[in-house]
């Protein structure tokens, strides 16, 4: 994982957000959509909107289980976006 993820940062990249193991499509997809629509209101720093994204999955008792948010990890900055 962290292979991955450094060719990313070395590439000029500053954050990844990774799966640790394979994860479920829609859970997923529900995941990235809460992370990206906290992340882009520009001051939310992207630590603080992927736990945000998590607990909205943690919320709901059909991807309450761990197995649908806990793989997720931020490499790399974890403030807000930067222009």
């Amino acid at each position: 994982m962290l292979s991955l993820a450094r060719g990313f940062l070395a590439s000029g990249a500053s954050r990844v957000l990774v799966s640790q193991w394979p994860v479920n499509d829609r859970s997923t997809a529900m995941l990235m959509e809460r992370f990206y629509q906290q992340l882009l209101r520009g001051s939310t720093p992207a630590s603080q909107a992927l736990a945000e994204a998590k607990r909205s999955l943690l919320a709901s008792s059909e991807t309450r289980s761990p197995f649908f948010w806990a793989p997720f990890v931020l490499i790399g900055d974890p403030g807000p976006l930067r222009e």
